[in-house]
């Protein structure tokens, strides 16, 4: 019986943590982008990898933005999902960001990165971690311990956004 109560009340908490679903449509969006000043990270922005569209809008608080879903590639995830926030940093062109892990569970956690913005309007993103981690690998002895080599071999900077409206001046790129 006590499992059955545990599994009502933890769907009762994965409904009650998806519910941040705004009622702003893209039409309203543009109307409203189109009518007030954009400030720079307000918009609608294309993930680079993946092509997930989305949007970013001032928060009731000062200096926060609310990231939605406006088309991602994950069908579960509605459109005005609240994915994450978007928080202003001590300069004018890095942004303090963080996005839910999985955006149906909130429980799962957040992935923490920061957002710079290039000369052309572009947000590259820069993931960090906020919590401490284990490394079990260290635990090995010495010898063995050789064998064990770090596989990164990706550039970074390659993950980013670019805006799709309102839109940037054009940038022409010189050969």
């Amino acid at each position: 019986m006590r499992c059955v109560i545990f599994f009502v009340i933890a769907l009762m908490c994965g409904t009650v943590a998806s519910s941040g679903r705004g009622t702003l449509t893209a039409a309203d969006l543009l109307e409203k982008f189109d009518t007030t000043p954009v400030q720079m990270p307000e918009g609608i922005w294309s993930f680079s990898p993946g092509n997930s569209v989305v949007s970013i809008t001032e928060s009731d608080r000062e200096g926060v933005y609310t990231i939605r879903a406006l088309s991602v590639w994950d069908a579960a995830v509605s459109p005005g999902t609240v994915l994450g926030e978007v928080i202003a940093g001590g300069t004018a062109a890095r942004y303090d960001a963080w996005m839910y892990s999985d955006p149906l569970n909130h429980v799962r956690g957040k992935k923490y990165f920061i957002l710079n913005v290039s000369g052309d309007g572009h947000f590259t993103i820069e993931p960090y971690r906020k919590n401490a981690r284990f490394a079990l690998w260290r635990w090995i002895p010495y010898i063995f311990r050789v064998s064990v080599l770090g596989g990164k071999t990706r550039p970074a900077n390659i993950d980013g956004l670019h805006r799709l409206y309102p839109y940037a001046a054009p940038q022409f790129m010189n050969l």
